[in-house]
């Protein structure tokens, strides 16, 4: 269609409001705004998943730092990053068959809890990236503390 050239920005402005059909016509305006909306939502994300990495001063301060523990640690050890497998194992005490794992987020929320048998086990629940904190109890006592992170 030729359109005179005194009538383009008309013809522009007339077209932007026409809809086609399954679609919507949208100003400028609003385009401006969506993208704005948009990005602020996608900044929240960014800014939530960073907090999911801020530490907990609270549980930092219960991370064993004292080599002379009965349980010794093979895996995570404290700030491993865990990317796909999350395995946890540990020593044995002797003459004890129970022990308690207990998973935290960095809010101190308990993601994971189960009493076991064996000093070894796989954590098949799939966590979000982000740090976690984990112990191991025995007879309702702490033994072991440590974090690690989640890519």
């Amino acid at each position: 269609m030729l359109v005179p050239s005194n009538d383009v920005d008309q013809f522009i402005e007339e077209s932007r409001r026409k809809s086609i059909p399954g679609k919507t016509a949208v100003s400028s305006d609003s385009l401006s705004s969506m993208n704005k909306d948009k990005q602020q939502k996608k900044n929240q994300t960014a800014a939530k998943d960073l907090a999911s990495y801020n530490s907990n001063k609270q549980l930092e301060n219960t991370i064993d730092r004292d080599p002379g523990k009965k349980i010794k640690i093979i895996s995570p050890l404290t700030g491993d990053t865990v990317k796909k497998h999350l395995e946890f194992e540990w020593t044995s005490l002797p003459g004890l068959s129970e022990y308690t794992l207990t998973i935290l987020d960095n809010k101190n929320e308990e993601i994971w809890k189960r009493t076991l048998t064996d000093t070894k086990v796989d954590i098949l629940q799939k966590l979000k990236p982000g740090r976690y904190y984990w112990n191991i109890e025995v007879n309702g006592e702490t033994e072991a503390t440590g974090k690690f992170y989640i890519k």
